[in-house]
Formats: C-alpha cells, sequence, structure tokens
C-alpha cells in the first residue's frame, strides 16, 4: 500500500542514530523499485520499523512509500520489532548491536517474563523465556549473546570501551577489568598474610623500610627492566599493561633498583645472598650498583644463565633471536651453597596461555635458585614479586616468603596462587645447621 511520506509519524527516542550510506540505498530503490514496504502502526501511523528506507525516500524527495500496518502492538511490542530488524544489518556498529541486543532481551522479557525452573502455565508448558531461546530468534549463538550482554553492562560500567575498534578487544579489556575488580575484593576480604607468607601492595621503595635488619636469607630481585611493556611479548592470562598501574621507563627501573639495592644489605642476615634478574645490555650498570652495595668480593662478575631453550621473538633474517637471561648472584658474607649447581638454569619460559604476568618466570628455575642458597625454614624476600612464582616455591619448599608488589590486582592474584601451595617432598637436610 502507498501512503503519503508527511503522513508517517516518526518518534524520538528511535534506536540508530547512524543510519549508514542513505545515498546508496536511495540509488538502490532508484533501480530496484523499494523491495521491503515499512511498518507502520495502524490508527497513528507511527514508525515501526524501515527508518533508512524512509529516510532513503525523503533523499529521493518521493512523496509517497510502500507501508503495511500491524495493529494493536504494545508500545514495547513496537519497539521490539525495530530493534530487531535494525539488528539483522550488518553495517551497524558493534557498539549499537550489543546494546540492542541488551534492550531487546529485556523486552522479550517483559512481554513474556523470565524462565525459571518450576511453574508452568495451565496447558502445562514453561513460563517465560530463556536467553537460549531470544538467541536462536535473533540467529546468534547463545554464547554471543552472552558475551553481548555483558559488553552492554560494560559499556555503562567502563564508557572507554565504547572506543575500541572492535568488539573483542572490548570484550577482552572489559574481562580483564572485572577480574582485578574481583581481585581487589578478594584482598580486601581475605587480607594478604598468614603464618608462612606475607604480601604488601604498595610501593616496594617506602615498603622496604618496615623490613626487620638482618632478617632475610636470601634475596630474589626480578625488577621492571625499563622497556615498553606494550611492545613485549604476549601477555597471557594478566592481560595487558594496565594492570601494572605504573610507566615501565628506564628512568623509573632505575631508581627503584637502585633504592632497593642499597636497602639489601641492611635487611640481610650475616651470611645470605641475593639473585638479581638484569637485561644483559645493562651489564654495567647493574654491576656497578651491586659492587657499591655488597662490595667487589661480594659480587660475581661472571652472570648465571636462564637458558630459555627457544628464541622469544620470530626470526626476521637479520638478527639472532634471544633465549637467555641473566642473573647477577651477590652476598653478603660467606654464606654457603647447598648444591654443586652449573651456573646455566635450561627452563622454557611459562606458556602464554598460563601466565598471570607478562614476566613471570618458571617455578622450577626459581625453586632451583632457592634449593641452591638456603635451608627449609629460611626466609625468602622479593621486592616486585609480579607472578608470585618466586613467593609460591619458597613455600613449597617449606621456606617463608615475603613479597611487595605495586599492582594491587596482581597481590590479589598471588594471594589466591599462595592459598593452597603445598611443600614438595624435601630432599634437604632438616637438621643442617644454618650458616
Amino acid at each position: 500500500m502507498q501512503i503519503p511520506m508527511k503522513e508517517v509519524v516518526i518518534t524520538d527516542g528511535r534506536f540508530r542514530d547512524d543510519f549508514g550510506d542513505i545515498e546508496e540505498l536511495a540509488a538502490s530503490i532508484k533501480k530496484l523499485g523499494q523491495l521491503v514496504p515499512i511498518i507502520l502502526h495502524k490508527g497513528t501511523n507511527e514508525l515501526i520499523a524501515g527508518e533508512r528506507r524512509y529516510l532513503a525516500h525523503q533523499y529521493l524527495q518521493a512523496e509517497t512509500i510502500e507501508a503495511v500496518y500491524r495493529e494493536d502492538l504494545s508500545e514495547v511490542e513496537m519497539r521490539e520489532i525495530e530493534l530487531a530488524e535494525n539488528l539483522m544489518r550488518k553495517e551497524m556498529t558493534w557498539q549499537e548491536q550489543v546494546v540492542g541486543f541488551a534492550e531487546i532481551v529485556k523486552l522479550k522479557q517483559q512481554i513474556h517474563g523470565v524462565r525459571t525452573p518450576g511453574p508452568k502455565n495451565k496447558y502445562g508448558t514453561d513460563v517465560g523465556i530463556t536467553n537460549e531461546e531470544i538467541a536462536k530468534e535473533l540467529g546468534v549463538s547463545k554464547a554471543q549473546l552472552s558475551q553481548d550482554l555483558a559488553l552492554a553492562e560494560g559499556l555503562v560500567f567502563m564508557p572507554s570501551l565504547s572506543g575500541e575498534k572492535h568488539k573483542t578487544t572490548a570484550f577482552k579489556k572489559f574481562k580483564r577489568t572485572m577480574a582485578a575488580e574481583v581481585s581487589r575484593e578478594i584482598l580486601r576480604r581475605d587480607g594478604s598474610s598468614s603464618d608462612k607468607f606475607t604480601i604488601l601492595n604498595g610501593d616496594a621503595r617506602k615498603l622496604i623500610t618496615s623490613v626487620e635488619p638482618e632478617s632475610v636469607d636470601l634475596v630474589l630481585f626480578d625488577p621492571p627492566y625499563g622497556i615498553d611493556l606494550e611492545k613485549s611479548s604476549a601477555q597471557g592470562r594478566s592481560g595487558s599493561t594496565t594492570d601494572y598501574e605504573l610507566s615501565d621507563t628506564l628512568e623509573y627501573s632505575r631508581a627503584l633498583c637502585h633504592s632497593l639495592i642499597h636497602h639489601f644489605p641492611r635487611i640481610m642476615k650475616p651470611k645470605s645472598c641475593l639473585f638479581c634478574f638484569f637485561p644483559s645490555q645493562h651489564y654495567e650498570w647493574f654491576y656497578n650498583e651491586l659492587r657499591s652495595a655488597f662490595t667487589k668480593v661480594g659480587v660475581r662478575d661472571i652472570p648465571l644463565i636462564w637458558n630459555k631453550t627457544r628464541g622469544g621473538q620470530p626470526y626476521s633474517g637479520y638478527g639472532f633471536s634471544t633465549a637467555y637471561e641473566s642473573i647477577f648472584y651477590a652476598r653478603r658474607g660467606t654464606p654457603m651453597l647447598y648444591e654443586d649447581m652449573p651456573d646455566v638454569f635450561s627452563y622454557s619460559r611459562v606458556a602464554t596461555q598460563r601466565r598471570i604476568h607478562i614476566a613471570e618466570r618458571p617455578l622450577e628455575l626459581y625453586k632451583d635458585l632457592i634449593r641452591v642458597s638456603t635451608i627449609p625454614g629460611a626466609t625468602v624476600f622479593d621486592p616486585t614479586f609480579g607472578s608470585g612464582a618466586s613467593l609460591e616455591a619458597a613455600l613449597a619448599l617449606g621456606r617463608k616468603a615475603i613479597g611487595f608488589e605495586y599492582s594491587e590486582a596482581h597481590c590479589a592474584r598471588v594471594l589466591e596462587r599462595l592459598k593452597d601451595v603445598k611443600v614438595d617432598d624435601l630432599e634437604e637436610s632438616e637438621d643442617v645447621e644454618d650458616n
């Protein structure tokens, strides 16, 4: 049925703001004619669906438009029809799509009710509608609908998500943020210490002043290297660098390392040692800092090597891929080493999908360092624990663990990691006297 364009009523608050290329649709209508009529509410001529077609006709300065009527529709049903039509259009942005899906679920639940176990109607059939049934009607999977509903909530909770170009990226960012919030709540609720470990959230340069003098048997120090983490390797479950809450610059790294390195001799026992990870290109700077704190005799000038067993970057044809990291060994006094161990430790990187921190080290590597330098009951200290692997290794070997971490989210994750650590079957003699 052709009706005058001026009789079509357009109401405020319609769902779509961006209607795509109206000129292209107008050209198609001019060439092929209007293939699909608009839908109007009988009696009011209020437009229910077909606003792009209406706008294309306006562009063509058409006097009439093909329309069909729907009678006895409630406002909720009209809104549902409008949304259902627009959501099927490929040119919609992901932001429009997720908000539209959330609204159509809400509308359908208003019309049909929410399916819950138990009550049935007088015909013996279930009452209400499920998200799975709504997903089938929309032509999407239940998983996609669930993700889109979560993202719709995310856009309210985190408006910045709307700036993401891709829906998948936005969803991952939202998941990371929510996981961090849950972790923070766990940290607030459950505390951060037990009789076996203590973890503190904050700036290690301030927290270390509270550590008792001569109370630590081993320091494991894996500081930020002063590199751009965003350009680093795959990030695993830890997500993006927003988790780190600090600028990983060379200036920050050196200020942190200088402060902590010169505190270590104060908190270390008279016969104790330190392992310090460092980037090989900064050998001289770290070596000089350690020597100024521990004296020349107290620092092994040949670093230990963690052999990662394979390169970290894809082969480009122009250079070698890095397959190792360096570790300085420093000591206060003359501590004993309890095993004959070579200075090369071969352990593969932690698999990307298993990481909870971008710079996570293998658990077994930490166990080797702890085993060779301490006995059960010793206190192991890590002022920048990140993934918490060092602390888990200490607990598994029957040592006590103290650690600091700037990121509250990582503190909470590590708290969960440490709760159920079981002590390994220890081979060391329990009656070895402290050196």
